[in-house]
């Protein structure tokens, strides 16, 4: 837990999907003096598509809920 929330740091995402392959599907953003590499949109929902996870499964209407705003 840090002290802007929750953050989930994974060394690898799925049997697919490694740094190599992602790391194009990433996003720079700042957080306080830090600068963060984030999975864009779309991948995010691509990755939790594929997990078994309830967890992912349950946060896929909100992240799609999400991409409809920027439609």
């Amino acid at each position: 837990m840090t002290n802007l929330g929750p953050l989930d740091v994974l060394g690898a995402i799925g049997a697919d999907d490694d740094f190599d392959q992602l790391f194009s599907h990433t996003e720079t953003v700042e957080i306080g003096d830090s600068k963060v590499r984030l999975l864009d949109l779309q991948t995010l929902i691509n990755v939790k598509e594929k997990t078994a996870r309830k967890k992912d499964q349950y946060m896929l209407e909100i992240l799609r809920e999400m991409q409809n705003l920027d439609d």
